[in-house]
């Protein structure tokens, strides 16, 4: 079985950069709004192209 493909996009690294400061600040607003966006991310018509794109450029394992 194949686990999913995980592209990590602009999105993404707000994302991260915002859980980690509402980890560091203990702020539970700011760590949501990065999961959100990390979430988000992977969801956008053009991460779904990207990942469609590597699919058919990447060799078969």
């Amino acid at each position: 079985m194949k686990g999913p493909d995980v592209v990590l996009g602009p999105l993404a690294t707000v994302g991260a950069a915002l859980l980690g400061l509402g980890v560091l600040r203990r702020s539970w607003k700011l760590a949501a709004a990065g999961g959100v966006a990390i979430v988000t991310d992977q969801r956008l018509p053009a991460a779904r192209r990207l990942k469609d794109e590597l699919r058919k450029h990447a060799p078969q394992a």
